[in-house]
């Protein structure tokens, strides 16, 4: 089974594109030029992950060097102001063109802004260029076996000390659940660092650089054959004490920024992400029996442009700064919510429009195989970055103002 034509282009179709001006249609043109001469490389998940991640990361660098850097951010750190319309352009021309736009996602869209937002201008100058330039991998080091939902349940501790290097806090403890933590350069991590402390408080966030002594990280393997996650453990982990972000004991601030960031990194890259395999996939079938499933079609596309918009307020409110600079929490579980019912949606659509081909494909035909991988792993997007559950939560607490 292939498509019955080429990759289509279903973006000028949603609402919103009137209001773009000749210079995002000419920033368009460019990236998508860019893309068809130098094409992402491909990504497997499964038997080669950790050279995929520095193949992509190195094509990440040379999307920065020619000037379509993914990081907004300005140029003293490597990268360049990009408008949301633009934003909203590279995500969806990188999606179309089949490149991983999640490589790096801690580094890109959690790491960067709370850098821009809370961190020094040493830390920005020292931990900012080498995520524009595709140099350095992250990993999110905040779930915990008995703390993934209720985050700030966490145990693992830091205890300061000393180092012939300066003053330092020493980690101990277990994380969980942290993808490419293996593969990982540094890590963007919650430690309780107050004795005694509960809850929010007594909590820093802090940066940690995963080939320090001390610290052990074992893959998890999953059921498809991969290994992307990792428990990673602390004993004694020396972490110097000016890689805390933002103030000693005051990270749950950080923390909530950095999970509103991610939450509205998902809306606008994931919304794509589903747009591009919707067009792919309406390519792929008859259109005889696409006309059979019309009714379903049409209202995914709807699902799809009301997403979209919703993706370009979440990146406004971020542009103008939102309350006290910080993403929505509430708004952008909203967003996560939306992202995660489409994968679902879509999934089920594959299942209606491909049936047996899903699990029954033969060994060269690549593009069922890549339809399954997708169906396989479509509920993926209702649990990781917090489950649907805790981002409603999150819309009755900070939107809807309900009581407890």
């Amino acid at each position: 089974m292939t498509p019955t034509g080429t990759t289509p282009y279903p973006f000028h179709r949603f609402p919103y594109q009137a209001a773009m001006d000749p210079a995002d249609e000419e920033f368009r043109r460019e990236l998508r030029a860019f893309l068809a001469e130098h094409p992402a490389p491909g990504f497997d998940r499964r038997q080669d992950l950790a050279g995929s991640l520095r193949a992509a990361l190195a094509w990440h660098g040379l999307l920065a060097d020619r000037g379509f850097p993914i990081p907004a951010c300005p140029a003293e750190y490597g990268g360049a102001r990009r408008s949301v319309a633009m934003q909203l352009i590279q995500a969806e021309e990188m999606a179309a063109a089949g490149a991983d736009f999640s490589v790096n996602i801690v580094g890109i869209s959690m790491v960067t802004p709370l850098l821009l937002a809370l961190g020094t201008p040493e830390q920005r100058r020292r931990w900012i260029p080498p995520v524009v330039r595709g140099r350095e991998l992250w990993c999110q080091l905040f779930s915990e076996p008995g703390a993934g939902s209720d985050l700030f349940g966490l145990r693992t501790t830091g205890t300061p000390g000393g180092s012939a290097d300066g003053p330092v806090l020493r980690l101990n403890g277990q994380k969980i659940w942290s993808s490419t933590a293996a593969e990982a350069d540094r890590g963007l991590m919650l430690a309780r660092t107050e004795p005694g402390s509960r809850g929010r408080h007594g909590i820093s966030c802090l940066i940690v650089d995963m080939a320090a002594p001390g610290i052990t990280v074992r893959p998890i393997r999953q059921m498809n054959g991969g290994a992307e996650f990792a428990e990673v453990f602390f004993d004694d982990a020396p972490v110097p004490v000016g890689n805390v972000v933002g103030r000693l004991h005051d990270g749950a601030g950080a923390a909530l920024r950095v999970l509103a960031a991610e939450r509205s990194g998902l809306s606008m890259g994931y919304y794509a992400l589903l747009a591009a395999q919707f067009g792919q996939l309406l390519a792929a079938v008859p259109p005889a029996l696409l006309r059979r499933h019309l009714d379903t079609v049409t209202d995914l596309w709807a699902a799809l442009a009301a997403q979209r918009l919703g993706a370009i307020r979440q990146a406004s409110d971020a542009d103008r700064g939102g309350r006290d600079g910080a993403p929505d929490l509430a708004v952008a579980a909203a967003g996560k919510i939306g992202v995660g019912t489409l994968a679902s949606r879509i999934a089920h659509l594959r299942h209606e429009l491909l049936g047996p081909r899903l699990t029954a494909h033969g060994p060269g035909d690549d593009f069922a195989a890549q339809m399954a991988d997708r169906f396989t792993g479509a509920l993926a997007l209702s649990l990781g970055g917090g489950t649907h559950q805790i981002q409603r939560n999150a819309i009755a607490d900070g939107l809807l103002r309900l009581p407890r």
